[in-house]
Protein backbone atom coordinates (compact mmCIF):
# COMPACT_ATOMS: atom_id res chain seq x y z
CA UNK A 1 0.00 0.00 0.00
CA UNK A 2 2.84 2.37 0.81
CA UNK A 3 4.40 1.86 -2.63
CA UNK A 4 1.12 2.79 -4.33
CA UNK A 5 0.91 5.93 -2.20
CA UNK A 6 4.46 6.94 -3.19
CA UNK A 7 3.72 6.27 -6.86
CA UNK A 8 0.58 8.43 -6.79
CA UNK A 9 2.42 11.21 -4.96
CA UNK A 10 5.23 11.04 -7.53
CA UNK A 11 2.78 11.26 -10.44
CA UNK A 12 1.03 14.28 -8.91
CA UNK A 13 4.37 16.01 -8.33
CA UNK A 14 5.48 15.37 -11.93
CA UNK A 15 2.18 16.65 -13.31
CA UNK A 16 2.42 19.80 -11.16
CA UNK A 17 5.95 20.51 -12.39
CA UNK A 18 4.84 20.21 -16.04
CA UNK A 19 1.90 22.56 -15.46
CA UNK A 20 4.14 25.05 -13.66
CA UNK A 21 6.70 24.98 -16.48
CA UNK A 22 3.97 25.63 -19.06
CA UNK A 23 2.59 28.47 -16.94
CA UNK A 24 6.03 30.08 -16.60
CA UNK A 25 6.67 29.77 -20.34
CA UNK A 26 3.34 31.49 -21.05
CA UNK A 27 4.24 34.36 -18.71
CA UNK A 28 7.70 34.73 -20.26
CA UNK A 29 6.15 34.91 -23.73
CA UNK A 30 3.65 37.56 -22.62
CA UNK A 31 6.43 39.73 -21.16
CA UNK A 32 8.67 39.23 -24.21
CA UNK A 33 5.84 40.08 -26.61
CA UNK A 34 5.05 43.25 -24.69
CA UNK A 35 8.68 44.39 -24.93
CA UNK A 36 8.91 43.59 -28.62
CA UNK A 37 5.69 45.50 -29.33
CA UNK A 38 7.19 48.61 -27.67
CA UNK A 39 4.37 49.01 -25.19
CA UNK A 40 4.36 52.04 -22.92
CA UNK A 41 6.34 51.65 -19.71
CA UNK A 42 3.18 51.68 -17.57
CA UNK A 43 1.69 48.82 -19.57
CA UNK A 44 4.92 46.84 -19.29
CA UNK A 45 5.04 47.29 -15.52
CA UNK A 46 1.39 46.25 -15.24
CA UNK A 47 2.06 43.09 -17.26
CA UNK A 48 5.01 42.14 -15.05
CA UNK A 49 3.03 42.85 -11.88
CA UNK A 50 0.07 40.80 -13.10
CA UNK A 51 2.36 37.96 -14.21
CA UNK A 52 4.10 37.79 -10.84
CA UNK A 53 0.76 37.91 -9.01
CA UNK A 54 -0.65 35.10 -11.19
CA UNK A 55 2.47 33.00 -10.63
CA UNK A 56 2.36 33.45 -6.86
CA UNK A 57 -1.34 32.54 -6.77
CA UNK A 58 -0.64 29.44 -8.87
CA UNK A 59 2.20 28.33 -6.59
CA UNK A 60 0.10 28.99 -3.48
CA UNK A 61 -2.71 26.88 -4.93
CA UNK A 62 -0.34 24.02 -5.70
CA UNK A 63 1.18 24.10 -2.23
CA UNK A 64 -2.17 24.22 -0.47
CA UNK A 65 -3.48 21.37 -2.64
CA UNK A 66 -0.66 19.11 -1.48
CA UNK A 67 -0.57 20.19 2.17
CA UNK A 68 -2.19 16.95 3.31
CA UNK A 69 0.66 14.79 2.06
CA UNK A 70 3.04 13.79 4.84
CA UNK A 71 6.71 14.62 4.39
CA UNK A 72 8.93 12.02 2.77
Amino acid sequence: MLDIYKLIKSLIRDKTEVKMNKHIQKLKKEIFDSVMNNKEEKDFEAIIERSVTMTLKYVDTQVSTHKFFPND
